[in-house]
């Protein structure tokens, strides 16, 4: 976990450096050092819910979310537009 909390640090220091850069070559005084730092905060963020998903395990069911099922009332057995309720026609 340590590597972690490391890591969204570097993610959120990376968007304020490049903000100051932006800032630097632009001649902006701070616009693009606060979206620099959002950008950091959200790629921070979504790395912690990559990690989070695949600690969980929801990559392996998201690989088995692509085999057909054997049983008849699956959703995937019903055709795109057709309901439940078509089906027990």
């Amino acid at each position: 976990m340590m590597g972690l909390g490391t890591q969204i640090f570097s993610e959120v220091i990376a968007g304020v450096v490049l903000g100051l850069g932006t800032d630097y070559l632009l001649g902006t005084k701070g616009r693009w050092v606060v979206v620099g730092a959002i950008v950091g905060v959200c790629v921070a963020m979504w790395t912690m819910i990559r990690i989070a998903l695949n600690m969980k395990g929801v990559s392996a069911s998201r690989a088995n979310a692509g085999k057909a099922t054997s049983t008849p009332n699956s959703s995937s057995a019903l055709r795109s537009g057709e309901s439940r309720t078509d089906e027990a026609r």
